[in-house]
This record gives C-alpha cells, structure tokens and sequence, in this order.
C-alpha cells in the first residue's frame, strides 16, 4: 500500500496499454480496442473491467484506479494459493508453501518472472487468485463427481481466461489430464475397462465436455472477437512472441533455476508420485500442472532448434511464473512429507518424534513464520516492484505537460476522434485517454491488425508534411479517419520546427503546453 497508495501513474508501459482498454470500457465500449478506430478488443478484458468499475464506484480516474487496486485485488493470489495447498497437504505444508511464495526472491529475473504478491495489476499477477480458485473447484469436481462442480470450475476458467491467457491454458492442459486418467480408471477405485453408456469412461467424458462448454461460455466476450472477428489470424505477432533476455537457452534456464528450492520441491514430485495410488486425483492435477507448463514452455526452443516455424501462443515468462508457484506448492509437500516420515521414527526413549499437541503445533508454526516475516522484511521492502518502481512511477507523474495534454483530451475530444502521434504518446497519453491513434508501438499492437501497414502510412503521412505534399497527407489522414495532429518536441523535434516555420492549411491550433501542440484537422 506505501508502494502505491499516493500514486497517480504506474511505471510500466504494459500498464499503460491496460488502462487504454480501461478508459475504452469506462467511456462504454466493451469490445472496442483501445487504440485502432474500427477495431475490437484483443488483451484479456477482464481486469480492464474490474478497474472501470471500481473506478466508477470509487469516484476516482481510471489510470489512478489502476494503479492503487493492485495492492489489495493481487492478494487474492496468495490467499488462493495457500487455499489449494492446504487442500492437497495441509495446513502447515500452505504454510510454508506459502512463505516460500511470498517472500523468496529469485535474483535472476525480475519481479515479474517469479509468481509473487505485487502491488502492480499485470496479468501475471492479477489472475493468479482464478487460476488457484480453478484448481481447488476442479479438484473438488473430480473428487465428488457432481455435474454442477464441473460447471462452476468451467465458468470459472472461463474467467481466468478473460484475465490472461497462459493460466487458462494450463488449466486445459489439467483439465484433459484429469479427463485421460479418469476414463483409464485412474482416478478411481474400479478401471473403467468398457465404454459403456452408463460406464466410468462416458461420464468422464460428459462431465468435461461440461467443464469446457461452460468455460468457453465464460469467455464467450472475448472469444468472439479474437475467434469470430479475427478468426486467430495474427498478422502482427510481436505481441505474443516477445521474450524475456535473460531466458537463453535450456541448459542456461536450468542451471540458473537449479537451486534449493527446486530440489526440495523434486523430493516432493517423489513424493506424489510414491502416493499416486493412496491420492491419484492430486498426482494427477499436480502431473498435469508440470507437463502443461513445461510444454508450453518448451515448445519454442524445441521448434527453434529444429529450425522450424512455430506459432508463439504466448511469452514464456508466463509459464515460468507459474511453474516458480508450482515449485513452491511442492516444496510445501516434500515438508509435509519429510514431517510424517520423522514423526514415525521412535526416539531413544520409546515415543514418536512430531506428535506435539495440536495446539503446541500451532503456536510453534505461527512463532516461525512471524520470525521468518522479520528475518526476510529488510530484504522485502527492497524489491524492484516496491521502490524502483514506485520511483519511476513518480518520474511519470512529473510530465506535467504531458498530463495537461491528457485532461484536454478528456474534455475535448470525443472518443471516435483519431490522433496522429508517436508511438509512446499514443501508448501514454492518448490510448489512456480513451481516444485512438493511427500507430501504437508494434509489441503493443492488436496481432490481428496489420502493424506493418499502418506503419508505413503513419511515415508516409509524417514524410508528405515534412514536403508539403498536402494531397497525399490529407488522402491518407481521410483513410485512417484522422481529426488530430500531436505534435511533442522531445519525440519529434522537427516536427515542432517545421509547424513553427510553415503555416500548414487545414491545420490549427487546438492546444499547446510546454513541448506538446495539438493541432486540429479540418476537412
């Protein structure tokens, strides 16, 4: 809350672009993209949509909405998480789990990589609480074998979905995981050895064939605009294939993941697989967690080894983050483990070790995690998203220029009108704004909409008012519906001197603060 409560900005441009589709949502569009005119939505809408709302109910401007909610909606993930591992171990092994999940810090990466609890509303992080909300309904479904539990674990991934892609995408992966174990009988007492009507198998099959139509059904919104609209046909892949540096290779990413963390956390895989018969429903979710993630991970440096063109679903920083959550979940099931070995080895004196009170027990792990909470808060309060962040946050807020621009296009711009501008005033200043833009920076870019295209026009219209050729510009400003020029002097230098020299028909003067200048566009 320190890191974020007296913010009005964030530091992160992928935020940036979030708060665009929250303005766009706010003004009353739904699927409409937040920067293209004509366009419809192609980043998961879901938190977008919660920050309008509470936006609304808050009384406060969308981009401070999404800046200050983060700190109190990513707790959900922690507590969601906990949740899951006291289901599968305990409430001593979430403990630790948890613990290890909060306040371990991978130095490798940054913040963003390793599945944590930030006060910053990415994707990553703010679906994480629907992602283990999933696994505690689907675990529930597969144990009591209601119809409604598989609706409502379905809906729920359907959520998720909306909130960000990869954990929907491990989420199938479980999900048919546990479908293939249940129609082999390994879910169960008795195999199903018959397809029978009324058999195991068929209603394994039937209760997943639920679970997938109700989780399609809550994402049906977005689904219709990435499937029906566009059709998946990316035409501008930046968006999804983008890569963290610092990854490398395979043996580059084991070496440096190798640590002990995750070799306590390969004794507890050990120790799911030497239960997978007493509990097949957790040795399956937790098998089908790993092999979903580390496939989906792995698929580009297999295909990039074999020289062969591969479609990106999505960056791979994604499932890392969440195979780091997965890690920790185990490491709270090898101590859990580890525990009940001990506890059945007779000491000298003829009694077993770990059988305290329950009420000793308690007190004893509540006194080592408020010592581990002091021994790791100086170390916490130093992490890149609290201070570093928080610093390049207030950087932002001291544009003021920028921000006057801002208010301007809020009271005078309409939503439909479209501003010619360069990619980073489109992404932090008029896409926040709610209004749209000829050009955002390519990463940026809805993938289902021709980049390299537009960019092209946007040099061509910048290159004809440079020369004067005042046909061509107007001829393309009509094409992308043009009503605005923004001219900002630490982006565009010449064209601040060139609009000081030449009177251009057609355009005047609309706006002007410090280096900004806003020019309207007449017919």
């Amino acid at each position: 809350m320190r890191a974020t409560r007296d913010l009005e900005w964030p530091a992160d441009p992928d935020l940036y672009r979030d708060i665009a589709q929250a303005q766009t949502i706010a003004d009353g569009s739904l699927l409409s993209d937040p920067f293209y005119r004509g366009e419809t939505v192609w980043h998961n809408p879901l938190m977008p949509l919660v920050v309008a709302a509470f936006s609304r109910l808050l009384g406060l401007p969308v981009h401070t909405a999404y800046v200050r909610l983060g700190a109190y909606w990513n707790l959900l993930g922690p507590i969601a998480f906990y949740l899951w591992v006291a289901r599968l171990a305990g409430a001593a092994a979430a403990t630790v789990a948890t613990f290890g999940f909060v306040f371990h810090h991978d130095t490798w990466a940054p913040d963003w990589v390793t599945a944590a609890y930030s006060p910053w509303l990415f994707a990553m992080t703010s679906s994480q609480g629907l992602f283990y909300a999933s696994l505690i309904l689907y675990r529930e479904a597969l144990l009591r074998g209601s119809r409604g539990r598989y609706a409502a674990a379905g809906l729920v991934v359907g959520l998720a979905f909306l909130a960000a892609a990869p954990p929907a995408l491990i989420l199938g992966g479980i999900a048919a995981t546990g479908c293939v174990c249940g129609i082999l009988g390994w879910l169960g007492p008795r195999p199903a050895v018959e397809m029978r009507p009324d058999g195991t198998a068929w209603r394994m099959i039937g209760r997943h064939v639920l679970f997938f139509l109700t989780a399609l059904l809550g994402s049906a919104v977005f689904l219709y605009s990435i499937g029906w609209r566009y059709r998946l046909r990316v035409l501008n892949p930046s968006p999804m294939s983008w890569e963290w540096a610092g990854f490398g290779g395979p043996s580059s990413f084991l070496s440096v993941h190798f640590g002990w963390p995750a070799a306590l956390a390969a004794l507890g895989a050990l120790a799911v697989i030497g239960a997978r018969r007493r509990r097949p429903v957790d040795a399956a979710l937790l098998g089908g967690f790993a092999l979903t993630a580390l496939a989906l991970l792995a698929h580009r440096w297999f295909f990039e080894q074999a020289g062969i063109l591969f479609p990106q679903f999505v960056p791979s920083h994604y499932f890392v983050f969440y195979l780091k959550a997965l890690q920790w979940a185990l490491v709270g099931l090898a101590v859990q483990g580890l525990w009940s070995f001990r506890s059945r080895l007779p000491s000298p004196a003829g009694v077993r070790l770990g059988t305290l009170p329950p009420g000793i027990a308690r007190a004893a792990l509540m006194a080592a995690v408020a010592l581990g909470v002091l021994f790791t808060l100086p170390q916490y309060r130093s992490r890149g998203y609290l201070q570093s962040a928080r610093q390049a946050a207030l950087a932002e807020a001291g544009r003021p220029h920028l921000h006057e621009t801002f208010a301007w296009l809020r009271a005078n711009a309409s939503p439909d009108d479209v501003f010619l501008a360069s990619p980073d005033t489109a992404l932090r200043v008029i896409g926040p704004a709610g209004r749209k833009v000829v050009l955002v920076g390519e990463v940026f870019s809805n993938p289902y909409v021709d980049w390299s295209a537009r960019a092209r026009s946007t040099r061509a219209m910048w290159r004809a008012l440079l020369e004067g050729d005042l046909r061509t510009f107007r001829a393309l400003a009509r094409a992308f519906h043009v009503t605005y020029l923004i001219s900002w002097r630490q982006d565009q230098p010449w064209l601040d001197a060139l609009l000081e020299e030449r009177n251009v028909p057609g355009l005047s003067s609309a706006f002007k603060s410090g280096g900004v200048r806003i020019l309207g566009l007449t017919p």
